[in-house]
């Protein structure tokens, strides 16, 4: 039995909670995280919500509220990399909620990326980040033109700046929900005008595909030294960069005042 650990990034009426709830709906969960249009984000953690059982496999949510309308602040960024480096959770993938017409990725999804490239400088980091399209029905699906072309021109520009490597192409990692809001009661769903369980399956068949990010990051070793009035503790990393070379990482976990 494999788990599959998923952070779905994106701003707050992207559709997040939608499509999470709808994942778990479809799939017989009965759990259900907050949400509304109204540019509030209401979901409270980033605790892992499911699983959704698929054969012999269990796939699990971690939302982040709010994260993609505000700029990564310290202690975000701590509670962030807590979940997304605890090896329990262990994070295959990283989906990114955009509307339909969304050409560019927010300025703090696009940091939000970095760090994650930060914690996970692996060769195929690209790989794990998958396109969630929401608010999508066949008449704006055909309108929406060539919209990967947008999105990897920004990434790139973004990426550049801060000389970081990208994909060329995002092609078979883009997939099309209908996220909706119940204006009357505040609930979300995903209506079913685009064919939403041939869309879930496609998903969780890419999900399945990935390796967990730490299970390409080996630990190499684990010490202890002095640095003036603390003993520190490290460990020591290694992988494989995005130019296919052989790294270490030295990674500082716990600082103790003498």
């Amino acid at each position: 039995m494999s788990h599959h650990y998923c952070v779905v990034l994106g701003e707050t009426g992207k559709g997040k909670s939608s499509f999470i709830n709808a994942a778990l709906k479809n799939h017989g969960v009965d759990q259900i995280l907050e949400a509304n249009d109204l540019g509030k984000a209401c979901t409270k953690s980033y605790e892992p919500c499911g699983p959704i059982s698929i054969d012999d496999d269990k796939y699990f949510f971690i939302d982040t509220p709010g994260l993609g309308d505000k700029d990564l602040d310290e202690e975000t960024k701590k509670d962030l990399r807590y979940q997304a480096t605890d090896r329990k959770n262990r994070i295959s993938a990283i989906l990114i909620c955009m509307h339909i017409y969304d050409k560019r990725f927010s300025l703090s999804v696009l940091e939000m990326l970095k760090e994650f490239m930060n914690w996970f400088p692996l060769y195929d980091f690209w790989e794990h980040v998958l396109i969630i399209r929401t608010f999508v029905r066949e008449d704006n699906l055909r309108k929406s033109g060539n919209l990967e072309e947008s999105v990897i021109k920004n990434l790139g520009d973004y990426m550049s700046q801060k000389n970081i490597a990208y994909p060329s192409n995002l092609k078979k990692r883009e997939f099309f929900f209908n996220s909706v809001i119940d204006d009357d009661d505040g609930d979300s769903y995903i209506n079913t005008d685009v064919n939403i369980k041939y869309e879930f399956e496609k998903v969780f068949a890419k999900i399945r595909e990935l390796k967990p990010f730490f299970k390409q990051i080996n630990l190499k070793s684990k010490f202890s030294r002095e640095e003036g009035n603390y003993d520190v503790t490290y460990e020591e990393y290694e992988y494989v960069d995005f130019d296919g070379n052989k790294q270490t990482k030295l990674v500082e976990k716990c600082r103790i005042l003498k």
